[in-house]
């Protein structure tokens, strides 16, 4: 894949044409089956989902392919509640996302912990309790499903999960990053520190989760 057709995918995105945008993800899946493109690309994500970040811009903004399967990888996300610090355009390739939105209640009392995150030189992903924290409640949920585009604002609270067992992908444009310091909140009684170690997809169970997604 060259600069050219992630340039005109994210035009496709910045316009939400969506039958365009299946159109290129149509081309993109073909060429996963053919060439070695996602090679060094794919990994197991905290959230319970394998990702990988497909193409980077000069400005930052990126393609990323999200795949939810539980039969290849599960894991209990501890703090799936979160904002981002760039606008989310996700496309739902294969199966339906439960995306829900929480607003802050500034006069209750702390339902939940505020962690901060970073990064090991190997890319693991580390969140260490605060002594800050935040309430939360679940505003509304809304469901979007295989053929649609749907647009997460920029420091919007959600939670986002496939709203069944089937093998779920979604196609995400990242578009105008800020700063990046998103919120994440996790569990008044947790633990005061997560480590998740930054692992590989192997290589046959990525060939196996493409072949259900043709």
């Amino acid at each position: 894949m060259n600069n050219l057709f992630f340039e005109e995918l994210r035009s496709a995105f910045l316009k939400k044409d969506q039958n365009l945008i299946a159109e290129k993800i149509s081309t993109l899946f073909q060429e996963f089956n053919l060439n070695k493109y996602l090679d060094g690309k794919t990994f197991y994500h905290p959230l319970g989902f394998i990702y990988a970040n497909l193409f980077q811009f000069e400005n930052k903004e990126t393609i990323r392919m999200h795949i939810w399967n539980e039969n290849y990888y599960y894991i209990e996300p501890f703090m799936d509640i979160h904002n981002h610090y760039y606008i989310v355009n996700s496309f739902i390739y294969k199966g339906c996302i439960n995306n829900n939105i929480y607003k802050v209640n500034p006069d209750l009392e702390d339902n939940f912990s505020i962690f901060e995150g970073s990064y090991t030189d190997a890319g693991d992903r580390i969140l260490k309790k605060t002594s800050m924290g935040i309430n939360l409640s679940m505003e509304y949920t809304e469901t979007h499903c295989e053929g649609r585009l749907y647009q997460i604002q920029r420091n919007t609270i959600h939670s986002g999960k496939p709203l069944d067992k089937r093998t779920t992908c979604t196609i995400v444009f990242t578009e105008k990053p800020m700063n990046p310091n998103p919120l994440v909140v996790g569990a008044i009684n947790g633990n005061c520190e997560y480590i998740y170690t930054n692992k590989p997809v192997d290589k046959e169970l990525l060939t196996l989760i493409l072949c259900e997604l043709k």
